[in-house]
């Protein structure tokens, strides 16, 4: 292992410390965690179901709003020039 990727020092004892509180909770306490991330993704999965049925039904405005969100992604994650620091690409 790198150890440039090894955070043990840094944060291994809180990472056993939590560990060891999830493992010693009650099991109502794990069903209810359990039952709210599953409701979570059950919800993430129904919002980006009807972002997908908006933008193919023909929804002009769903579609121009996830277009500019998609636009702001990848100008913000686009490689930049390393002659041109700290200055966003051209479009």
């Amino acid at each position: 292992m790198i150890l440039a990727f090894d955070g043990s020092p840094i944060d291994g004892s809180a990472y056993i410390y939590v560990v060891d509180l999830a493992q010693d909770s009650p099991s109502w306490l794990d069903s209810l965690v359990s039952a709210w991330a599953t409701y979570g993704l059950g919800l993430f999965a129904v919002l980006i179901a009807s972002a997908d049925s908006a933008t193919t039904r023909g929804d002009d405005a769903v579609r121009d709003q996830l277009d500019a969100v998609r636009d702001q992604v990848r100008e913000r994650h686009a490689p930049q020039d390393p002659g041109r620091r700290g200055r966003s690409r051209p479009a």
